[in-house]
């Protein structure tokens, strides 16, 4: 039996229009990658940091894995590269930290999907609201 897949949090980018880094953003007194990583539940997921690393580093000590993208302004599709050289024979689930309040429920279902489909080797999942048919991320 493989692993289950492990939440990658993409959270590199500048946040040039926001002003600053949107992984640290105030949502309900706490920061919007809190939201996420307690949304994984059990699992600890992968976050990956660019341009506010230190600061992300720093309020997230000891309560996920880091790991800093020197190429981030690459692109978030850089970041995924990044994320998939870093853990080779691990499927990946992606959370843009963009969309943090993600329910726990989703990624659950996610995980439950993958399981279900046998650990595919191609292909992937994304969550689709069932009243519009419209597939998204978490």
């Amino acid at each position: 039996m493989s692993l289950p897949p492990r939440v990658v949090i993409l959270a590199a980018g500048a946040s040039a229009r926001l002003g600053e880094a949107k992984a640290l953003v105030d949502l309900g007194g706490r920061p919007a990658l809190s939201h996420l990583i307690e949304a994984c539940g059990e699992s600890t997921p992968l976050v990956i940091s660019g341009a506010h690393s230190r600061e992300i580093a720093a309020a997230f000590e000891g309560q996920t894995e880091l790991l800093e993208h020197s190429g981030w302004s690459a692109g978030r599709t850089s970041s995924i590269a990044c994320a998939v050289r870093h853990l080779p024979d691990r499927d990946i689930l992606l959370a843009p930290v963009d969309s943090p309040l993600v329910p726990a429920r989703v990624f659950e279902a996610l995980r439950e999907t993958w399981q279900v489909a046998g650990a595919p080797a191609r292909g992937w999942l994304s969550p689709r609201d069932l009243n519009s048919g419209r597939h998204g991320h978490p």
